[in-house]
């Protein structure tokens, strides 16, 4: 990792505001710098949710059939389960919408300008 000068850091950082400052800093210097490069981060999408979840669901199988070994003991624990399956989609389901609703409460408590 490269050490940076401090000219170097106060050029990189004046380039990310696109301006230089004035000659005293104003109060708000610190969150217009936080808020520019936030923005340059890319929140995650609920697509990338998804595919955790069937990752993780794919683990789990295998994991499964790894430790417990026959196809037939893991379609015997699926069709137990199979009576709460709303239950669970129901919790799945709302998982993902806790995600969501705080996504875009945070987006909305955090000015991006």
């Amino acid at each position: 990792m490269k050490d940076f000068t401090e000219e170097e850091i106060e050029r990189l950082l004046f380039h990310e505001l696109q301006k230089q400052p004035p000659v005293t800093l104003s109060p708000e210097f610190s969150e217009k710098v936080v808020t520019r490069l936030s923005r340059k981060t890319r929140p995650a999408s609920m697509g990338m949710y998804f595919l955790l979840l069937l990752l993780g669901l794919a683990g789990v199988a295998a994991a499964y059939l790894y430790f417990f070994g026959n196809m037939q003991q893991l379609t015997e624990s699926v069709a137990v389960l199979l009576p709460y399956k709303w239950v669970i989609l129901f919790t799945l389901l709302f998982l993902v919408l806790i995600q969501y609703f705080d996504q875009q409460l945070i987006r909305r408590k955090m000015p991006l300008g």
